[in-house]
Formats: structure tokens, sequence, C-alpha cells
């Protein structure tokens, strides 16, 4: 009976680790302003969407996205090439959020702001994007593939 009761223990145990892990991994982070319409904080890091369509209240960007490590190294660029939209959500390890269209075509953008790639680009899809039920959702569905689900978990803050 000791033998059937050791794995289950040991399994259970590394589920609880990995639940912790995860949940560590999905914290939502705040994207802060700046005195700049263009530049946000998003945990450690100082994001420039470049190119704004108006300099005082931007809504859209040419990019590049223009990216400063905590450490205010040299900054990388990530060139999406297509027009930006306002970062959605930032999750710790160093995970940022934005959509970007191209015509009537919207892709959800995943940067990563450590190694400044796209970590992931959603499918094409058209429709608004929205919050509904604690998650990032165009035209109403979620989004497959963002970090955490594109869950923000309450208090996170958004533009």
């Amino acid at each position: 009976m000791l033998r059937a009761v050791v794995p289950a223990i040991l399994l259970a145990g590394l589920l609880a680790v990995a639940a912790e892990a995860r949940s560590e991994a999905c914290q939502a982070l705040p994207i802060r302003p700046t005195a700049d319409p263009s530049t946000f904080a998003a945990g450690d890091h100082r994001v420039r969407l470049d190119q704004p369509d108006q300099p005082t209240a931007p809504t859209v960007w040419e990019g590049p996205v223009i990216v400063t490590g905590p450490n205010a190294g040299p900054a990388c660029r990530i060139d999406p090439q297509s027009l930006l939209l306002a970062p959605l959500a930032a999750f710790t390890g160093a995970l940022l959020v934005l959509p970007s269209f191209s015509g009537s075509t919207l892709r959800i953008l995943t940067l990563d702001l450590d190694s400044c790639t796209i970590r992931h680009a959603s499918a094409p899809m058209s429709g608004p994007v929205t919050w509904q039920d604690g998650a990032i959702r165009a035209a109403g569905r979620p989004v497959p593939g963002l970090p955490c689900g594109g869950a923000t978990p309450s208090g996170a803050a958004r533009p």
C-alpha cells in the first residue's frame, strides 16, 4: 500500500510546484504611461512605439518598437512591419502583449522584451480587441497562444 501512496504524493507535490511556477510566470504587471505619450514602462523595461499618428495623443504607431532594458543598456528594436496599437498587457518574464494590424487584418503579438523578439503572433483575425471574462478577446473569441491565456488578474493596469 505504501508503494501506491508514495507515487501519488510525489505526483501531487509536482503538480503543486508546477502550478506555483505557472502562477509566478503569469503575474500581470502594470503598463505605466510616461511623459512621452509614445513611451510606456512595463516592469523594468521602457518601451517606445515609434512614428505615432499624432504627437500628443497617438492611437496608432508605424513602429518599430524600441526597448530599453532594466539597466538602461543599449536599446534594441523589434519591427513587426505592421501598424501598432497601444499595449494591452504586460507579464512577468518581460512579456508585452500588443495588437498590430495591416488593412483589416489584426494580429495580437507577444513581445519578449529581454530577447527583443516576437515570441508569438496570433493567427490573422478581425474584429475589435476587448477585455471580456478576464481575457483578451478579438471579435469576442479568446486569442490563443498568449501568455497566461491572455488572462489579466484583477488589479492589472492597462493604458
